[in-house]
């Protein structure tokens, strides 16, 4: 016997050993696909599979670090109850009307001490809020102020029975100190501003409630 028959012979004896042990090697210059789609003996690992399962392409790092960010974001559900604590004028761009706090007592005093309760919702996938006062329903929607979560809705013309052209409701970005503010009006001059808080709006808030009242 030759050499060059002896090795054709120990070529043979390892490619029938490797097809034994990898049917698919038969189909070598078959894609991966195909590969993959061969059952392999238990305990087995097919080269193709490992690299697939092995290597990670940029989008996949790019799908990964979105996941990482969507999870670090707020994720926060809760139901507060505030009681309306002040009322003072405001003019109809929102800057406060010291002048006119006497007449908003008069004529929406009987709102003071109730209690407005608003359900908001804070998720990687979007922002709601809905307040409840006064058997009234108000569906808020994100006003975009920096430093705070602000909802808001607007009506125009003003919304009975009590003449509210809008409600805001804000809390901290960590969740602490939230406000609910009512703007009613009182006539064409004045507003006047029912809050559970002990401050005015601020001035984000008043920028926003002044450009919706012109």
């Amino acid at each position: 016997m030759t050499r060059f028959s002896c090795a054709r012979l120990i070529l043979a004896a390892i490619t029938g050993l490797l097809l034994g042990l990898f049917p698919s090697l038969s189909g070598l210059g078959a894609s991966a696909q195909v590969m993959h789609s061969v059952a392999q003996p238990a305990g087995i690992v097919q080269p193709a599979s490992w690299f697939a399962l092995n290597s990670v392409q940029p989008k996949g790092l790019a799908y990964l670090a979105k996941g990482a960010a969507a999870g670090k974001a707020a994720n926060h559900q809760e139901t507060v109850r505030l009681e309306m604590q002040q009322l003072s004028g405001l003019t109809k761009t929102g800057s406060p009307d010291p002048g006119k706090d006497g007449a908003c007592k008069v004529k929406f005093g009987g709102l003071l001490n109730k209690t407005a309760i608003t359900t908001y919702s804070i998720t990687p996938s979007g922002q709601s809020a809905v307040t409840t006062f006064q058997s009234q329903r108000y569906v808020q929607h994100p006003l975009g102020i920096a430093g705070k979560y602000a909802f808001g809705v607007y009506f125009q013309p003003p919304r009975p029975p009590n003449s509210v052209y809008g409600d805001i409701f804000s809390i901290s970005l960590t969740f602490t100190n939230p406000i609910t503010n009512f703007v009613l009006v009182l006539d064409d001059q004045t507003n006047c501003l029912l809050s559970s808080g002990a401050k005015p709006l601020d001035e984000p808030e008043s920028i926003r409630f002044g450009s919706s009242a012109k």
